[in-house]
């Protein structure tokens, strides 16, 4: 499953896989039975649709596209790279 999954490649310590928690019932974490894959034209898309997500929620929580790097297992330039492609705002820095 997509939770396990995280596990694996996350890095030791890291909390990205409490930003995707599944789902306790089987029928409300099974994406099929709710419809929601029916949603996307392609698999391009919907994977397109959860990396965007995925990348939101870590930049979110690690506030830096350093941090976040370092957390998800990509390197500083290619999650500019996917920020960029994706669509999503830098995240803002912290005013002291």
């Amino acid at each position: 499953d997509l939770h396990a999954l995280m596990s694996i490649n996350a890095n030791e310590g890291s909390d990205m896989h409490k930003l995707i928690s599944p789902a306790t019932d089987d029928t409300e974490g099974d994406v099929a039975a709710s419809g929601k894959l029916l949603e996307y034209a392609s698999f391009r898309e919907a994977k397109e649709a959860f990396e965007r997500e995925f990348l939101r929620q870590a930049l979110a929580a690690y506030g830096t596209i350093r941090s976040t790097a370092l957390h998800i297992g990509l390197s500083h330039p290619a999650v500019i790279k996917k920020r960029a492609a994706l669509g999503l705002e830098a995240p803002k820095k912290a005013k002291n």
